[in-house]
């Protein structure tokens, strides 16, 4: 799975890019959407749970350099409205 996670979009690698879209450090991750689903469907993973639980969880992710970790402040995503309906889903 890690494997998933290594390599951004050339657009998003564009020094342009970066300045118009990158406001924080969580922002320089971008997913290669195509790859994504090529690699999930490899693996036989399901990618629509995937997703559901990628827009439903606070984006984390670990430092390579110091191993430290990296979580991006989406308050929504904690809002008590629905808040155990989301979570049943994530942790099912």
């Amino acid at each position: 799975m890690a494997r998933l996670f290594k390599k951004a979009p050339l657009y998003a690698r564009n020094s342009d890019y970066i300045e118009k879209y990158v406001n924080d450090s969580t922002e320089y991750i971008v997913f290669d959407h195509h790859n994504f689903e090529m690699e999930l469907m490899k693996s036989g993973m399901d990618s629509i749970s995937l997703w559901n639980v990628l827009r439903l969880t606070p984006d984390v992710y670990r430092a390579v350099q110091n191993n430290s970790w990296i979580i991006k402040n989406e308050l929504v995503k904690f809002e008590k409205e629905g808040i155990r309906d989301r979570a049943e889903y994530v942790l099912d």
